[in-house]
């Protein structure tokens, strides 16, 4: 077992996880993360574990994830009630599922009364919307549950339609911005950080408002990821389950990294 996969161990066990190793690395260390939800807000959240029956970096979030705790609403409510939202980079346009007591089959997440699905299906290293509604009086929590990625490394295509795309930590460990290193991208002087900059938005559950990072050329060291001139990108970029926006006018890739 490498280094790296050892410091993962030990960081999942500090945040609570339970771990389990089946024989090689390759063959899946399964765990699970728990973030707490608080009535009415929205949060830019991923998996950060794959499917532990899958071989790919998917994700089922039907299956995948647990959501304890919300509260659903008929469909003609489905505005004020809980909802998953997944983003479709290439049409830059959003799949809804509403979390509703009278679809079909009862209470379920449903795109209809009479579309509900089996599965909701995301790579690993996409994130999506969550919206809370009202929860229980023991308050409301989503758990990832799956395999951990256990590559080092996670790449990333951006910028092929100079169109927004959420990414996330694929990793069930925080990531400094130091794990983020980039190719291909270009950057630009902060004062076209609005139309040439590649940018990371990052949302904040609590304040329900964005950090917004360029990608410059002309900070204080140089080419950063920054959010002035002189104030660049340090400490943690994404915790665990955060996932942020990305939009890179040129075409590259970003490639988040599990040291050792």
């Amino acid at each position: 077992m490498n280094k790296a996969i050892q410091k993962l161990m030990m960081a999942l066990a500090v945040c609570g996880a339970v771990l389990s190793a089946h024989g090689a690395v390759q063959s899946g260390i399964v765990g699970y993360n728990t973030i707490s939800l608080e009535a009415g807000k929205w949060y830019l959240v991923a998996p950060q574990f794959k499917d532990v029956a899958s071989d790919t970096a998917t994700v089922d979030l039907l299956s995948n994830v647990k959501f304890e705790g919300l509260t659903a609403v008929p469909f003609t409510s489905r505005a004020s009630g809980a909802q998953i939202q997944v983003f479709n980079p290439a049409s830059q346009s959003y799949t809804i599922y509403y979390y509703i007591s009278d679809s079909k089959e009862g209470t379920a997440w449903a795109r209809t009364k009479n579309n509900v699905p089996t599965e909701i299906p995301l790579s690993l290293g996409e994130g999506f919307w969550l919206k809370v509604g009202g929860v229980d009086e023991n308050g409301a929590a989503l758990t990832v549950q799956g395999s951990v990625y256990s590559e080092t490394s996670k790449t990333a295509e951006v910028g092929a339609s100079g169109e927004w795309q959420i990414l996330c930590n694929p990793y069930p460990v925080a990531l400094d911005w130091s794990a983020l290193t980039t190719a291909g991208i270009e950057a630009a002087p902060f004062a076209n950080r609005a139309t040439l900059c590649p940018q990371i938005q990052v949302y904040n559950a609590s304040s329900q408002a964005y950090t917004i990072f360029y990608y410059i050329s002309d900070s204080k060291e140089g080419i950063a990821w920054a959010r002035t001139k002189n104030n660049l990108a340090s400490g943690t970029m994404a915790e665990v389950g955060q996932a942020f926006w990305v939009k890179s006018p040129t075409t590259g890739t970003l490639t988040f990294r599990f040291s050792n």
